[in-house]
């Protein structure tokens, strides 16, 4: 996954419902590993219908379109 991507909410159907469903990858990856958990990296989404940002871990994001 990279800056540019198009991407949708990878959760279930319910926790797609509450969210916007289609944005574009404008920031990360940023490693949130610390020595006492093993957060994985999360990336800045552009969500188009929320028209907000917000930082999701990769495993939350499905790419629909790779930027070249």
């Amino acid at each position: 996954m990279k800056i540019g991507d198009l991407v949708r909410w990878a959760g279930t159907f319910a926790q797609r419902r509450g969210r916007a469903d289609t944005g574009i990858v404008v920031g990360g990856p940023h490693d949130s590993r610390h020595e006492d958990t093993d957060t994985p990296s999360s990336y800045e989404v552009v969500w188009f219908d929320a028209g907000a940002i917000f930082w999701h871990a990769e495993s939350n994001l499905e790419v629909i379109s790779e930027n070249r």
